[in-house]
């Protein structure tokens, strides 16, 4: 698949679930018509190149910041968005660590060198938090520290190009798995809660 198809598959698929009623679980909180103009952003700043001097890119981080900085600031005190933050800019450390390590030695690789690290930063997010304005803001946070620094460090044998397709990939992938942990996370907490209040009666009525 090439890459930047990914991303607008998902895309795609996350606006049927929110338009036949999975709204909660895709986005949380959101309302459609937030969800709806975040996608006719991202495909429109997705779509525009541009180039500075030496260095080139997209405008994907736009819609990406804009929506980190609606899901830190807007439910959370400054001491909480900034831990938050903290943590998305570790997540990002990590996401590049991974990435470096894999390509120093294909043996680490466990999955895909696509895959490895958006998995990991995945759990790491959802054992955090499983509001979803939060998720996303750090998943953006780190995606965009991860893209800038690779972008960076190899700046001195190739063009540095910051938002590219294989970056819009990556995020639309992490958003997407870190929904769907959530809520597998939240339907094994409410059946463990379930079975575990049907123990408690048993034991009740045993004694």
């Amino acid at each position: 698949m090439n890459p930047g198809f990914l991303s607008y598959i998902l895309l795609t698929l996350s606006l049927i679930l929110i338009g036949f009623g999975w709204r909660t679980h895709a986005i949380g909180g959101a309302s459609a018509r937030a969800a709806s103009l975040f996608g006719l952003g991202w495909i429109a700043a997705a779509a525009v190149d541009w180039k500075a001097g030496a260095w080139a890119g997209t405008a994907a981080y736009a819609p990406l910041l804009a929506l980190a900085a609606i899901g830190l600031v807007s439910p959370y005190s400054r001491k909480d968005a900034a831990s938050a933050l903290s943590f998305g800019c570790l997540l990002g450390a990590i996401y590049s660590l991974v990435q470096l390590v894999e390509r120093i030695d294909p043996l680490a690789i466990v999955l895909h060198p696509s895959v490895d690290p958006v998995a990991l930063i995945v759990v790491l997010i959802v054992c955090y938090t499983r509001r979803a304005s939060t998720q996303f803001a750090m998943l953006s946070i780190a995606l965009v520290v991860n893209d800038a620094y690779t972008a960076l460090l190899y700046a001195r044998w190739q063009t540095p190009f910051f938002g590219g397709r294989e970056f819009q990939d990556a995020w639309w992938m992490a958003a997407a798995s870190a929904r769907a942990l959530s809520v597998a996370a939240a339907a094994v907490v409410d059946r463990a809660k379930r079975e575990g209040g049907r123990i408690r009666a048993w034991l009740r009525v045993r004694r």
